[in-house]
């Protein structure tokens, strides 16, 4: 039997508190593959996410992008045809050499990027929705109409 123990400053955080759904997920299905000594050997490919009943490549994408961009993950290892999948490495423990699969350098203490993260905004991934900006642009000034939202 194999479990996943995650600290309580982590889990109390507010940076963890402010996780979306699909980012906590992630990190899970991340945290999941951790036999202590692999941090840095992480992968999220499409085929193993699409058995764990993850919606769509879109979903994944952003979810890994806003994770990398929040300071809980780094990616250890661009992937390529030649060189095989992405990987990644948790940021609340030290990343492991994991036997020459990526050049990230080893920790002897985890890098915590995530604490005190300002993450600005997040890069839009597809078409912006420029009426929903105005909307809340607008509703944000204080010069919004009912009409201006959609029913």
């Amino acid at each position: 039997m194999s479990f996943l123990s995650l600290p309580h400053f982590v889990l109390d955080s507010p940076e963890f508190g402010e996780l979306s759904g699909n980012e906590l997920r992630m990190l899970l299905e991340l945290a999941r593959q951790y036999r202590g000594g692999n941090n840095g050997d992480f992968s999220a490919t499409r085929e193993q996410l699409r058995q764990r009943n993850w919606p769509s490549h879109q979903t994944i994408d952003v979810a890994l992008r806003r994770l990398e961009v929040k300071g809980w993950i780094v990616k250890t290892r661009q992937g390529g045809k030649r060189i095989g999948c992405t990987l990644y490495a948790i940021t609340i423990w030290p990343v492991d050499a994991c036997g020459g699969k990526h050049h990230w350098p080893t920790e002897r203490k985890a890098s915590h990027r995530w604490k005190n993260k300002s993450t600005g905004p997040i890069p839009i991934i597809g078409k912006p929705d420029y009426q929903a900006h105005e909307r809340i642009r607008a509703h944000n000034s204080g010069h919004f109409h009912a009409q201006s939202y959609p029913k």
